[in-house]
């Protein structure tokens, strides 16, 4: 699909050169900013990657899709501990196992600061957006046990 995007936007910026030529500019404008969107839905594609995994104990290899798209400046999931792997998408931290299976949504996150788990993994530390000027961002700590299991 994003070969499709790519071309529809090569072809947008070609009508666009042809109509500033026989300056028409309105129509140029407004074809470029078309080719612009196709641009765009492009880049959207490439976000949303193929994730690969190796488990060399068994000689398997696995690839998935995420199902959401992962927020800037992420460029990949991380490794959370040696099983499970996590991104950040919408503002929500998103963690699955790396055959794909098991995915959760956990809480809100930042992408800027990925989230930290602590060695035992009793607790999930965050960070996200402030609500004012004066408190660019919040430090959250999530306890992923119940009560009884701390």
């Amino acid at each position: 699909m994003k070969v499709f995007w790519m071309i529809a936007a090569g072809v947008c910026i070609a009508v666009a050169a042809f109509f500033l030529v026989r300056r028409d500019f309105n129509t140029a404008f407004v074809v470029a900013a078309l080719g612009m969107i196709f641009w765009f839905l492009n880049y959207r594609a490439q976000m949303k990657e193929v994730i690969a995994a190796a488990d060399a104990e068994n000689d398997k290899g696995y690839a998935y899709d995420t199902k959401h798209v992962m927020d800037a400046p992420q460029s990949h999931a991380t490794w959370m501990d040696g099983h499970r792997l996590g991104y950040v998408s919408s503002g929500k931290l998103y963690v699955f196992d790396f055959d794909s299976a098991n995915s959760r949504t956990l809480v809100a996150a930042d992408p800027a600061l990925l989230p930290a788990f602590t060695r035992d993994y009793k607790y999930l530390y965050t960070t996200a957006p402030g609500a004012t000027a004066d408190v660019p961002s919040l430090l959250s700590r999530t306890p992923l046990r119940t009560s009884s299991d701390l």
